[in-house]
């Protein structure tokens, strides 16, 4: 139809297939992050490793305990539910995310973790099932905003300590932002101005710093993730076609 097309947080192979054949310009500005549950992260040596160690024991002194929901428990699923309300009340400021959250909709090849203390439910960690890695999404981690520091690390350990006894090898974050843009190909002077500036604001405005720390603790292989644009410019209707594509917006 003439449109101009934008390729959201693409792979590094794909990218360059496209750049030769389908767009005119790309800008690297994040990263695919993967664990290897076999090389458990609190088991590392190093200042991660400790860092690691110490969340999650702080998290087991404050009587915080991890189980696998696999029984159809409406009680349960009630208190995960409230879990990512909560969650979702509690993010301040400017947000970015290209999913809302969907803890039960279609189930076939989910799995959930939550954490407890006591009889309330404090946390959820969400998985995805990746036949093609034979392997694990972490989609959602949430915790309530009152749960005793260590409560993320610990779900995210149980997750990967329960993949490991099943012999999983993959386990992707997903996407997260990179530190700096990264090669940007096709874009005039102008554009590649926009694109840098952009990126810097919104690292500024949304932290995007944040989960690049948070699972950087967890010493995960990274990945290139690039945007492609068909048109060789970055305008007005293509920024407000990112931020549409992103859900972005105040809370």
């Amino acid at each position: 139809q003439g449109k101009s097309i934008i390729y959201i947080a693409t792979s590094e192979e794909y990218a360059r297939w496209a750049i030769q054949h389908t767009c005119q310009a790309l800008v690297g500005f994040g990263e695919e992050l993967i664990l290897n549950p076999s090389s458990n992260p609190r088991e590392r040596s190093g200042a991660r490793g400790s860092l690691v160690r110490r969340k999650v024991k702080k998290a087991v002194r404050e009587r915080v305990t991890v189980d696998e929901y696999l029984t159809k428990d409406p009680i349960i699923e009630l208190g995960i539910e409230q879990v990512g309300a909560t969650w979702l009340q509690g993010r301040k400021g400017f947000q970015l995310h290209i999913s809302n959250v969907y803890l039960f909709d279609n189930r076939l090849g989910k799995r959930w973790f939550y954490a407890k203390q006591e009889d309330r439910i404090i946390g959820v960690i969400s998985l995805n099932q990746l036949q093609a890695h034979n392997g694990w999404l972490l989609n959602h981690l949430m915790v309530v905003p009152n749960a005793p520091k260590g409560t993320s690390e610990l779900l995210v350990i149980s997750a990967l300590e329960t993949l490991e006894k099943e012999e999983c090898t993959f386990v992707t974050v997903g996407i997260v932002a990179a530190t700096e843009i990264g090669e940007i190909i096709g874009l005039g002077k102008f554009s590649t101005w926009i694109a840098r500036k952009g990126f810097m604001i919104a690292k500024k405005i949304v932290q995007l710093d944040g989960l690049n720390t948070f699972w950087g603790k967890f010493h995960p292989e990274s990945k290139p993730l690039y945007i492609l644009f068909s048109k060789n410019r970055i305008g007005l209707s293509e920024l407000i076609s990112l931020k549409l594509a992103l859900g972005s917006g105040q809370k």
